[in-house]
């Protein structure tokens, strides 16, 4: 993809509105070509190869699992470590067509941000969680004004008045979940402090890759698989490992612009995405090769 046409999107896609007029902005591929390949929606029998032997006892076959199983959760973790990624890029970018650290940023410059920024899976949670307890905390409502008049005695002081303490701790649950929502939600408007929480977000996502990927860099995985793929994972965990390490100075200096610097390091994980993204088609191959079994909701696929 070209500078040219990397911000082509038609107008009706909020995200990217605008951003070809900022400096050092990019689309990230991510690995959304990679979840409908060959492997979609297969899973790996764990317990026998096509030779009626525990998979356990093929060092190769266990190797391939390994990989198989970490890239299975990478798909998740990796798109939303490719969406932060491109939503700091384009952010900074932003931001550094300001003079000072502490300048603030402009009512439309913010609408740009706002418009590209992704909900997180944290932030996913915290909303559905906050739909669930406005539900219960209407049924408990509706629970009560049953009650109400209805119970006496023994009977309403085990039931209605311990429900009414409980809706009151759920009603400020409920308050206090909105107030987390607005708190991720809401952006600051300077550069330095954009910069800051753009970076500091990413980093949570760095961490969950990493700790996924780690693993898999030890002799004991990597000696039995083709040593291109071996040298690819390496390279590949080293890549982020580097990446964070260089994301956490970044962080702890924000008042520096460094837009083109944070283009070619988001250029770096995209194509590291990218190439993790590829080796779940790779290992379904490879499985097949060595006898292990694989699956889908129509049964053994081979």
């Amino acid at each position: 993809m070209t500078e040219s046409d990397q911000f082509t999107t038609p107008p009706d896609n909020p995200r990217r509105i605008h951003l070809g007029s900022y400096a050092n902005t990019f689309a990230m591929t991510g690995i959304r070509d990679f979840q409908f390949g060959p492997s979609y929606g297969c899973y790996i029998d764990t317990t026998m190869t096509d030779c009626v032997t525990p998979i356990s006892d093929v060092p190769a076959a266990k190797s391939m699992r390994a990989v198989w199983h970490a890239v299975n959760k990478f798909m998740r973790s990796g798109e939303e470590l490719a969406d932060l990624t491109e939503f700091a890029c384009n952010t900074i970018a932003v931001v550094d067509t300001y003079k000072r650290h502490d300048d603030v940023v402009s009512d439309d410059d913010m609408r740009v941000i706002s418009s590209m920024a992704r909900t997180t899976e944290e932030l996913s949670a915290l909303e559905n969680a906050h739909s669930d307890i406005k539900r219960i905390v209407s049924d408990m409502q509706i629970v009560l004004e049953n009650f109400n008049g209805v119970l006496k005695g023994e009977c309403k002081v085990n039931l209605q008045d311990r429900l009414e303490r409980i809706l009151k701790e759920t009603i400020a649950l409920k308050a206090e979940t909105a107030g987390t929502i607005d708190a991720r939600s809401s952006l600051p408007n300077t550069p330095y402090a954009l910069r800051r929480v753009v970076m500091s977000e990413l980093l949570l996502r760095f961490d969950t890759v990493i700790e996924q990927l780690s693993p898999l860099n030890t002799k004991e995985v990597l000696l039995e698989l083709p040593s291109d793929i071996a040298e690819r994972i390496k390279k590949d965990v080293t890549t982020f490992q580097a990446g964070r390490s260089r994301l956490r100075k970044w962080r702890d200096n924000p008042s520096q612009k460094f837009g083109s610097r944070f283009k070619e390091f988001t250029e770096v994980v995209d194509a590291t995405i990218c190439d993790v993204g590829q080796l779940k088609n790779e290992m379904f191959d490879l499985g097949k090769a060595i006898g292990a079994r694989f699956y889908n909701r129509g049964g053994f696929i081979n």
